[in-house]
């Protein structure tokens, strides 16, 4: 029998679901659709990462994606190998200018 979802997971019957497998109150999720909606899922997040690792910059020490990082290239985290990084200092974001 031919898949007959994009990813290859589901066949033609529960690919044709209603309301693509959820009930109607569209808290339930039938289970053999599960992992449909699972692979789904991780294609978007891995889009959504390409484009975040395009725009943010890396932190130096846990390779996070930071909007902003501080001046010594790390993100706001406060763990002992990102104040050992900072010489002991902390995290301190630019306030307001007035």
């Amino acid at each position: 029998m031919k898949a007959a979802c994009k990813f290859g997971c589901c066949t033609p019957e529960v690919a044709a679901l209603p309301d693509g497998g959820w009930s109607a109150d569209g808290l339930v999720l039938d289970d053999r659709r599960r992992e449909h909606v699972r692979r789904e899922r991780a294609a978007e997040f891995a889009r959504i990462d390409q484009m975040h690792a395009a725009i943010y910059r890396a932190c130096a020490v846990c390779g996070q994606l930071a909007i902003r990082l501080d001046t010594f290239g790390l993100c706001s985290k406060n763990t002992e190998t990102h104040k050992a990084r900072r010489g002991g200092l902390t995290f301190a974001p630019a306030g307001r200018r007035r």
